[in-house]
């Protein structure tokens, strides 16, 4: 049985895809705006992943710390 593809075997792959885009287009063909435009979305795609990746990490961190403070306050003694 094979391994799973890792995260970064993924992206290496696709960015290649999305590099394939335009890569043949000529400056004087009639389309190749329509090839940059679809290379630019697919390029906002993948930045709007690692935004959207980034703030499910951030709330992963922020709910870590409130736990580690909550633990914290808890085994503290009280001062009276």
């Amino acid at each position: 049985m094979s391994r799973p593809e890792s995260l970064a075997d993924a992206f290496v792959t696709i960015m290649g895809r999305v590099r394939e885009i335009d890569a043949d287009v000529q400056s004087d063909d009639s389309t190749r705006h329509d090839y940059w435009r679809l290379r630019q979305l697919a390029e906002a795609c993948i930045a709007d992943g690692f935004r959207r990746a980034a703030d499910v990490a951030d709330v992963a961190l922020g709910m870590r710390l409130r736990a580690k403070q909550q633990s914290s306050e808890c085994t503290e003694p009280r001062k009276p």
